[in-house]
Order: structure tokens, then C-alpha cells, then sequence
């Protein structure tokens, strides 16, 4: 299995990312074929409140944990092992990619702004 078919089996979007094929998540995170026979999850937050948490997760599951910092850290899965794979879609935030970008609230204020008939610079305005 590779990376476009377990993205396809599992209903997510693959992309190339400096010529390596990834299933983008939330902030940093995403899931790379590690081997022929194993992924990897990546698991960054810029938050770094559920770090431990979905680490012992993924250790329970018996995914091997790689890399350990403080607010990230890598594990390698079995792609057949369903269990192990809805964890790391689930650590990743393959679900929900680009949900904290910075950009976001930005474009909904200016959207909100020009419903209203207020100045266009008043998103750029307000939030600096």
C-alpha cells in the first residue's frame, strides 16, 4: 500500500510537498510513508496541549515512537492495522487540514466587512 491509496481508502487528499508525497493536518502534522511497510505520523502543535496525550495514544496502540519533543513528535503505523491508522488520522488532523491558519479569521472579517458596505481596509485596519 502507499500513501495515494491509503489517502484514498481513508477518503483524505494526498499532496507533493518538496517532491515527497504527504496527507497534510492540522498546523505542521501530517502522515508520510516512512517504508514499504510502514507510515509515519508527524505530529506538530503549535499549541502543544495534546502532545502527551496522543503520544501514550499512539504508544498504547503499539505504533513506535520515534522522535519526542516538547510539543511534536514522529511515530511509524502499519497502514493495515485499522486501529493504528485512525489514530494517526486522527493525531494528524487529516480531517481538518489548515484549520488554524493565520489568514483565516482575516478573510472572514474583510467577507463581513464588505457584506456590511463598511471600507474594505477595515479588516486590515482592525487587526492589524
Amino acid at each position: 500500500m502507499n500513501i495515494q491509496q491509503f489517502a484514498t481508502a481513508h477518503d483524505l487528499k494526498a499532496r507533493n510537498e518538496d517532491g515527497v508525497k504527504i496527507i497534510p493536518g492540522i498546523d505542521e502534522s501530517h502522515i508520510y510513508q516512512q517504508d514499504d511497510t510502514h507510515f509515519g505520523v508527524m505530529y506538530m502543535d503549535s499549541l502543544g496541549k495534546d502532545h502527551s496525550i496522543h503520544r501514550k495514544q499512539c504508544a498504547a496502540l503499539g505504533m513506535e515512537i520515534h522522535q519526542d519533543g516538547d510539543t511534536e513528535f514522529a511515530a511509524t503505523f502499519d497502514p493495515k492495522n485499522e486501529k493504528q491508522a485512525k489514530q494517526a488520522i486522527r493525531v494528524a488532523g487529516c480531517r481538518f487540514p489548515g484549520r488554524r491558519k493565520s489568514t483565516t479569521p482575516k478573510k472572514i472579517v474583510n467577507c463581513m466587512a464588505l457584506e456590511r458596505g463598511t471600507s474594505e481596509n477595515f479588516a486590515s485596519e482592525s487587526l492589524g
